[in-house]
């Protein structure tokens, strides 16, 4: 089942756009020290699909914090992933499903973001509005 772009709100179709770009993974070496990690590490630049297919195969019992993620899916490929990007694109990933949830009439969504730790301060707690009723609502499936 596709969603029909036509019933989207532009703010809708910006999200739905932006999560179907081409995203390509990237390996970068830092040159300075930047947030948790240090000057001459590899860090990765995932995809909000990447962060999608991880989650997806976490146990429904099991949660993982942003940190614990982040190391998980450089796991083979760098020493860490970027926590700018990640909080980003974890954030267009939920964005994006939960307009699939709503328009394909879902009982569920497709992304089990729940089985994310949030931490209440992050950005991406606070930008999606209703969140923790969202995570109450959908912990367990």
């Amino acid at each position: 089942m596709n969603l029909d772009i036509s019933k989207l709100s532009i703010d809708e179709l910006k999200t739905f756009k932006k999560f179907n770009r081409e995203f390509l993974p990237k390996i970068k070496k830092l040159d300075f020290n930047f947030a948790d990690m240090k000057k001459g590490e590899l860090m990765l630049i995932s995809t909000p699909k990447d962060i999608i297919k991880f989650i997806k195969k976490t146990p429904s019992t099991k949660k993982y914090n942003f940190k614990d993620i982040r190391l998980k899916l450089a796991k083979s490929k760098a020493d860490n992933t970027c926590p700018v990007t990640f909080g980003i694109f974890l954030r267009l990933a939920i964005d994006y499903s939960l307009i699939e949830t709503k328009y394909l009439k879902l009982e569920c969504p497709n992304f089990p973001f729940w089985r994310v730790e949030y931490d209440k301060k992050s950005n991406v707690y606070k930008k999606i509005r209703n969140f923790d009723n969202l995570l109450k609502k959908y912990d367990g499936h």
